[in-house]
């Protein structure tokens, strides 16, 4: 008797499994060094592609700034003169008393009645200080207002605020305003940021 030859083996089954066998077989050879050898380089071919934009930016971006750089130094030059123009025409520390006085001597030259001038608050701040002071003074509406302009082109920084205007007798008008003069830091200055500052963290 004549053993039947076993379909469970690979050699003895139809062409077309064994084809089908084959192509499943080389494909997941295919798959599996795709997985363990191929994956890995694209991985850093990619973090290289990454790395390499990278640098192209950076490049780019230090580059843009060397050429711009003469105008950067030319703008930085402009700024700092024009700080320090800014500076000195800031009054000195202790021309709080001129600056009320020529105030006054500007007013009396337009032929107004600088009525008061009363101090008020000093606020200290990083590279100058602002003395406030209220003033108070009468006269016709056009000679207040070339008092204004005036004041506004002093040779220091002198701004009026809080201007309030009012009518009184003989066609006159009253200003009042608060005159804010713009005077250089002293040294007691910083002592006393340092020590308003010190008390402000205390608990």
């Amino acid at each position: 008797m004549t053993d039947r030859p076993s379909m469970r083996h690979p050699g003895n089954l139809p062409p077309s499994q064994q084809v089908l066998i084959c192509v499943v077989a080389f494909a997941v050879i295919v798959f599996a060094g795709w997985q363990h050898f191929l994956q890995p380089d694209l991985q850093q071919l990619k973090d290289r592609e990454r790395e390499g934009r990278t640098l192209k930016s950076a490049y780019k971006a230090k580059f843009d700034t060397a050429v711009s750089l003469p105008f950067l130094q030319t703008r930085l030059q402009q700024t700092t003169e024009a700080l320090q123009l800014q500076l000195r025409q800031l009054a000195a520390p202790d021309d709080r008393g001129s600056v009320l006085q020529d105030i006054a001597t500007t007013a009396q030259a337009h032929g107004l009645l600088f009525e008061s001038a009363k101090p008020g608050n000093t606020d200290t701040l990083a590279d100058y200080s602002v003395h406030a002071a209220g003033i108070r003074l009468s006269g016709n509406y056009h000679d207040l207002g070339r008092f204004a302009a005036d004041v506004a082109a002093m040779p220091h920084i002198v701004v009026l605020s809080d201007l309030q205007l009012s009518a009184a007798d003989h066609n006159s008008v009253v200003m009042e305003a608060i005159a804010l003069s713009y005077h250089r830091r002293t040294a007691d200055d910083d002592v006393g940021q340092v020590r308003a500052t010190a008390a402000r963290d205390l608990p």
